[in-house]
């Protein structure tokens, strides 16, 4: 449902979108649901819900992390002035908030202490966070940008000695102390990264469905256009964006439904989306910039307006989705590797000797465990990918295969990593880059392959899967080189080559004969052209659009014999046709219908 919402909204507008549902805006209003109290949830929730208060978070200056508090945002537990109950003063010289100037409600992360002991009972020092409305008298927000700017704007919180009733804290008293973990339960459903990927999806369809309408309409008409390689690559690779962003659409919402919390992947998928937008702002150029004859304004400008919001919506975006994404991947390693945990755990304990035996059979199966890793990645290389116990049929099976061997290479360079170490810690970190930018891929085409499977495995489709998981594919095989090339030594570096390429690279991009089967799905009638841009739900305008194709194949004959008539003016061609006997009365009326409906969907 949410997903739908945020699609529904980013066809008319795309920063209202991002700005409304966006990942900060969901993000408070998830903090408030999870750790909230029952007052604040029956006084914000509602309140949020109709649009009436919009939320946002602030952030420190010099770490934009969710988990970020900035070190000298502090608050102190007094006693109220009219000695009833508690209050908290509040010390903020300088923090960072999304949509400045829009945001009426800002939850801000602070260290709170408790000089007089007065928290009797619950609550206690520490990370607490508090909700403070901007109108309140004492709060300074200054803009980063001209307030006259349409877009939302990133800004610059102050605040000085003022005094809010401890209600203001989430989960009131009891929740003192609490705000690292009320952080991480509002970020750990994942939901925030469904409205970013449902934004760029909706930007990549409503690119790919005019662009698509427009084409086919050139192509009709004799328009060059329409058939250079340039154009109909873009249609090409927004079919595949639409495609990819799709799938892991409905693949994260769909966990979410059942109970899951993906976080990480929600998070690497924001990534992802992130930098898909920016392919979309690409082909929107690609697409506009040659369209001289058609002499029209065609609208394709979607892309870049989410991407502008999605940058004043989100603070040190992109960099701060990708510094999220390699944090949480550390934080995934540690969670989920087999024996990383245990080898820290063993690493704790106090006393030599204790520490010496417990770490002994850690020890001895993490070598094991890489020795394992280390023959299944080389024989998967060896054999291509083609031997495996693969659970699907036909294309699939080829490329399910593929994915098995590119995510035991993935494993295997995680291991080393983790082994040999590092002291240069600026490689670590791009070494980590990496391991988040190729990890996000992997599980992208994994949901694509799903999606494909989810949908029938149909025969139309092939071609745009094919052109997904090769170029999909061409990208993973390019972070794992960059891996093997920032490892710490030579020999290793060589040895992990050898393991993981022993046959050299043999990904390739789609092919210009695949990306022209896809362009041609995608400009005329066909199943897959509807499950493209098939919503959530469905509006007239939608239907409308998609009509339009058809109305344009339907009379396709007839506007050719139309176009014979150069040298009558284009105003009187269709009488002159009638009268000379290219069209018929009805071909005609078709015609007029067609061009009165085409003037429409350009305004």
């Amino acid at each position: 449902a949410q997903v739908a919402v945020i699609e529904a909204l980013s066809e008319c507008s795309p920063r209202g979108a991002v700005q409304l549902l966006g990942p900060e805006t969901l993000g408070v209003a998830e903090i408030i649901l999870e750790s909230g109290s029952e007052a604040q949830r029956a006084r914000w929730l509602p309140a949020i819900g109709r649009g009436e208060v919009i939320p946002a978070l602030a952030r420190a200056i010099s770490d934009p992390g969710v988990e970020a508090v900035a070190d000298d945002a502090r608050g102190r537990v007094v006693a109220a002035e009219d000695g009833q109950g508690l209050e908290v003063e509040i010390d903020i010289p300088d923090m960072q908030v999304g949509l400045c100037g829009q945001a009426t409600l800002i939850l801000v992360p602070l260290m709170l202490s408790d000089p007089d002991n007065l928290l009797q009972g619950p609550g206690a020092a520490g990370t607490t966070l508090m909700l403070l409305p901007a109108a309140t008298p004492g709060v300074t927000l200054n803009a980063d940008q001209p307030k006259a700017s349409a877009d939302p704007a990133s800004g610059r919180l102050a605040v000085r000695g003022l005094r809010l009733p401890m209600r203001m804290v989430i989960n009131e008293q009891a929740g003192c102390g609490h705000g690292a973990m009320q952080l991480q339960n509002g970020v750990a459903a994942g939901r925030q990264g469904l409205s970013v990927l449902a934004s760029a999806a909706a930007a990549a369809r409503t690119l790919l469905e005019r662009a698509s309408v427009f084409s086919r309409l050139a192509t009709i008409n004799h328009i060059p256009l329409a058939r250079t390689p340039a154009a109909q690559e873009a249609l090409a690779r927004a079919a595949r964006d639409v495609y990819v962003m799709d799938s892991m659409s409905r693949v994260l919402s769909a966990a979410v439904d059942v109970g899951e919390k993906p976080a990480v992947s929600s998070t690497l998928a924001t990534m992802l989306a992130a930098d898909r937008l920016s392919a979309v702002a690409r082909t929107d150029a690609i697409l506009t910039s040659g369209r001289g004859p058609l002499d029209a304004h065609l609208g394709l400008d979607y892309g870049r307006w989410v991407q502008r919001a999605l940058a004043a919506t989100m603070p040190g975006r992109p960099a701060a989705v990708l510094e999220g994404g390699t944090l949480l991947f550390r934080q995934g390693l540690v969670l989920t590797h087999p024996w990383l945990s245990e080898a820290i755990a063993a690493g704790r304990m106090e006393g030599a000797s204790q520490r010496l035996d417990a770490f002994a059979p850690v020890f001895g199966g993490y070598m094991r465990h890489i020795g394992q890793v280390k023959a299944r990645a080389l024989f998967k290389n060896i054999t291509l990918g083609l031997i495996g116990d693969d659970p699907s049929v036909g294309i699939a099976n080829y490329w399910f295969g593929q994915l098995t061997r590119a995510s035991t290479n993935l494993s295997l360079l995680v291991d080393v990593a983790l082994l040999f170490g590092d002291e240069d810690e600026a490689r670590v970190e791009l070494r980590n880059r990496h391991f988040a930018e190729t990890l996000a891929t992997l599980l992208a085409l994994a949901m694509v392959l799903k999606r494909f499977e989810d949908d029938g495995r149909p025969n139309e489709d092939e071609a745009l899967l094919e052109l997904c998981l090769r170029d999909g594919m061409v990208t993973v095989n390019s972070g794992l080189r960059a891996i093997v090339s920032e490892l710490p030594s030579r020999l290793l570096r060589f040895g992990m080559a050898t393991i993981v390429f022993p046959l050299g690279d043999r990904s390739r991009p789609g092919t210009d004969a695949q990306q022209l089967e896809v362009e041609k799905l995608v400009t005329r009638p066909s199943n897959t052209r509807k499950r493209l841009l098939a919503r959530r739900g469905t509006s007239d305008s939608a239907l409308e659009r998609n009509d339009l194709l058809a109305l344009a194949v339907e009379t396709e004959a007839a506007w050719l014999r139309l176009n014979t008539l150069s040298e009558v003016a284009p105003e009187a061609r269709l009488e002159v046709a009638v009268e000379e006997g290219l069209l018929t009365h009805q071909e005609a009326e078709r015609v007029r219908i067609r061009m009165a409906r085409l003037a429409g969907f350009v305004r």
